[in-house]
């Protein structure tokens, strides 16, 4: 999937937009529940008033979607709970930051169209899914020349749009 981060300004520093993409693997445990493991790679957005001038996002996880109608309303709900890592440039290239680790938790909602639904012949079921998810990720990392550490949290909302192709055909 092909992804857009829209983080909120963080302890005062904004942090641009960026772009990125995911791939993950899933399982359909009923038609109402499908789990997924995932790797998410958020960019590496700029980051303004801070003693950072970039940030490279990674995330990886597992996520929980729950579909109520699944066979009338091709949509679901999702949660979603795993670990980051953020790679922080300072600014000036006064050298990186060491990579810090955190945890992130979201919450979003996503649909997904079969492509047969559309009139296109298509014996894999494959679909186009395009979600929302609104992601707090936390990390504790230096700010400044203090040498105390500080919660520099990156919540904010991602979109993402993509192709999921089963592994498997669909059975007759």
């Amino acid at each position: 999937m092909f992804s857009v981060l829209f983080p909120g300004d963080i302890n005062s520093a904004k942090i641009d937009n960026s772009f990125g993409g995911s791939v993950s693997v899933g399982k359909p445990f009923t038609r109402y529940f499908t789990g997924e493991v995932f790797a998410n790679f958020a960019g590496e957005p700029n980051i303004d008033n801070s003693v950072f001038e970039t940030v490279g996002i990674f995330q990886y996880g597992v996520t929980g979607m729950i579909s109520p109608i699944p066979k009338r309303l091709p949509v679901y709900v999702l949660a979603s709970y795993g670990l980051s890592q953020f790679d922080f440039d300072r600014v000036g290239g006064r050298g990186d930051e060491p990579s810090e680790t955190g945890s992130f938790w979201d919450i979003g909602a996503g649909a997904k169209l079969a492509l047969s639904d559309l009139g296109v012949p298509d014996p894999w079921g494959v679909s186009l899914r395009a979600e929302y998810r609104y992601r707090q990720a936390d990390v504790d990392v230096e700010l400044g020349s203090s040498s105390t550490a500080d919660d520099f949290d990156i919540d904010g909302h991602m979109l993402q749009v993509g192709v999921q192709i089963p592994i498997l055909p669909p059975s007759r």
